[in-house]
């Protein structure tokens, strides 16, 4: 298994990672988290982006870090 990490546009991530899911295949994620908080006395969860602007994208054999998606700044890493 292979690991990379994207920079993106923050307002695009979640619509590169389907995209890159949906065209190419591999299993590309967009961490998020959930923080409880009170509100009014009631317990709700909200979800917010943990890195906003990275995508992690996992492939089963190595890729060239270049992929033409508008809207991805560069690969990170060694090499990028």
């Amino acid at each position: 298994m292979h690991a990379y990490c994207l920079f993106c546009e923050t307002q695009r991530c979640k619509e590169i990672a389907l995209l890159i899911e949906k065209t190419m295949g591999y299993r590309c994620i967009y961490p998020k988290m959930t923080q409880r908080k009170w509100i009014r006395g009631k317990c709700v969860d909200v979800t917010h982006d943990w890195l906003p602007g990275y995508l992690f994208l996992y492939t089963e054999s190595p890729i060239t870090p270049r992929l033409n998606i508008q809207g991805i700044i560069r690969f990170l890493g060694q090499g990028s």
